[in-house]
């Protein structure tokens, strides 16, 4: 959270959501992809299983949260790039 790409304010996070995040930056950091994808859409599944079920979990819970808050360019970009990901995918196939 000391990256600056949270804002200026801290945020009030729980103990269980606030390991659940340092967890996802130390993976994000270390990951070999670059361009960097979607982990939801990532071949590589550098998380641990637990660690996959609960972030879906939490996105089922927030996504939709976050495009009456601000966020609809973000979730946007993310919807596009989780439709060109399974095009690319699709295409490969054949």
């Amino acid at each position: 959270m000391d990256s600056g790409v949270y804002g200026d304010s801290a945020a009030m996070l729980c103990a269980d959501c606030s390991q659940h995040l340092s967890y996802g930056e130390a993976r994000r950091v270390f990951c070999a992809l670059d361009p960097k994808p979607f982990c939801a859409h990532c071949e590589v599944h550098c998380f641990k299983a637990e660690e996959r079920a609960w972030n879906r979990q939490m996105m089922r819970y927030a996504g939709p949260r976050s495009l009456t808050r601000g966020f609809a360019r973000q979730g946007a970009r993310h919807f596009a790039g989780s439709v060109r990901t399974r095009i690319r995918r699709l295409r490969n196939r054949t």
